[in-house]
């Protein structure tokens, strides 16, 4: 049975004013009302509505903004069947939009992806595979695309014949395309666009088989609420601890929640994953904020008293005293003092003793800071070490010695690659390591042995 047979059968019976009746006293028309995929099929098989009278059902779901839930595949496939037999994509889609009646379009059949994914066999990336189908049936001049996204068929006055001069088909040319190894290697790259109202579909994927890709979508799809979380501590950020390394805690606690969160509860994943994602990020504020980690109860202890300082500052409309704090704190003015002390001793943003100084690339402050063991004989002992290696150096040729002294960093230079010796004498890595291997021998036959023990 070809397209128009069908479309002739289908159209047998439209809708009637009756059933249209019966229809919305069944459906709720409150926007935060759903519906039942098996209670729609259900309505279908009981008044034994024509593809027409289901289109038009899904339209006037659509209209009054009534979401469905899709429990079971829905019907509308048990009237595709006897068209969907062909091979390709472009051609099973054709077909449908040739099925519908004037002011109905491909949309309104309200169609999932497992739905879609029975028009072919190729189902892999199955909206990638429908959009350019649909732009090669626009292209071919076989549907039309109205500004409003919407697809219809064009009359068949002003289609073009698919058959080609030659008598090969436009179908089995999309076929041959889908078939090729680029379009493949396209269709595999083809990213799904993560997003947060998909969380539910994500969660039932990873938690069933642990799948990766999964996993990745629903970071992609959460990272905008992790950023938004992050930045309500921007105020708290130091050198140790930036606004980025908050976001990472915040994907960390992101990825905690995700491991735990329970589907079977029907709780909103954002909500629950907010408290984690917050945890997270307080957590590495206490950790990694400052040069001294402070314990995690006196850090609350002392945020606790700046929130509470706020307060009184408010209602009294100047700074509170340190007894006014205790008092409202419910604690000794000696515990505000310690706590204040604290906070200004290791809660501040103390420099890196690793930081370079100020309009210098190489000194830093740990450089600067004297050294407590240090001794006079240490100076004896340098020397001593300095003037046997001398000895031992003495033994080398002139480029031995040099290249010792480099690779080695010895008398305040710095040390090098043997890339970089071999760019320098215009020689490969591995005569600069002979050379190197050749000289460390003449110094230890040389009765280095002896010194070197010495000072071991």
């Amino acid at each position: 049975m070809n397209a128009s047979l069908i479309k002739n059968e289908i159209m047998e019976n439209p809708m009637t004013d009756t059933k249209l009746q019966l229809l919305m006293e069944k459906i709720p028309i409150s926007s935060s009302s759903s519906i039942l995929r098996s209670d729609l099929n259900h309505l279908i098989f009981i008044n034994n509505f024509k593809l027409n009278d289901v289109l038009q059902m899904y339209r006037y779901i659509s209209s009054n903004n009534i979401p469905i839930l899709s429990d079971v595949p829905s019907s509308v496939i048990e009237f595709l069947e006897p068209v969907i037999h062909g091979t390709s994509w472009s051609e099973n889609l054709l077909a449908l939009i040739n099925l519908l009646d004037s002011g109905l379009t491909l949309n309104d059949m309200y169609l999932f992806d497992e739905e879609l994914e029975h028009l072919c066999q190729y189902t892999q990336n199955v909206k990638a595979t429908i959009r350019k189908s649909l732009k090669y049936l626009i292209a071919s001049k076989k549907i039309m695309k109205t500004s409003a996204g919407l697809y219809f068929p064009i009359s068949h006055q002003h289609q073009v014949t698919a058959e080609d001069e030659s008598g090969s088909s436009d179908f089995q040319d999309l076929d041959s395309l889908i078939s090729s190894p680029n379009f493949q290697n396209e269709l595999n790259q083809a990213k799904e666009v993560a997003n947060f109202e998909n969380n539910t579909e994500y969660l039932e994927r990873f938690q069933g088989s642990r799948d990766t890709k999964s996993l990745e979508l629903l970071v992609e799809a959460n990272a905008s609420l992790v950023k938004k979380i992050a930045f309500q501590y921007h105020n708290f950020a130091k050198v140790g601890y930036s606004l980025d390394d908050m976001v990472v805690e915040g994907e960390i606690g992101l990825l905690k929640a995700i491991e735990k969160f329970d589907l079977s509860l029907g709780n909103q994943f954002s909500t629950y994953a907010t408290y984690w994602i917050r945890q997270a990020i307080l957590r590495g504020l206490a950790n990694q904020s400052t040069t001294v980690r402070l314990p995690v109860h006196l850090r609350n202890t002392i945020q606790s008293m700046h929130k509470t300082a706020k307060l009184l500052t408010d209602e009294l409309s100047r700074s509170p005293s340190i007894r006014e704090l205790a008092v409202k704190m419910n604690v000794s003015t000696k515990t505000i003092i310690q706590l204040q002390t604290i906070e200004n001793q290791f809660n501040s943003n103390l420099p890196s003793l690793d930081k370079p100084v100020q309009g210098e690339q190489e000194t830093t402050l740990l450089n600067l800071l004297p050294d407590q063991d240090y001794s006079v004989y240490d100076d004896i002992e340098n020397a001593d070490l300095t003037a046997q290696l001398d000895r031992l150096l003495a033994t080398l040729t002139s480029r031995e010695s040099e290249i010792i002294i480099q690779r080695f960093g010895l008398r305040n230079n710095e040390a090098m690659t043997l890339e970089e010796l071999g760019k320098k004498y215009g020689l490969t890595r591995e005569r600069i390591r002979q050379i190197e291997a050749k000289a460390l021998k003449k110094m230890k036959r040389s009765s280095s042995e002896k010194y070197i023990d010495d000072w071991k």
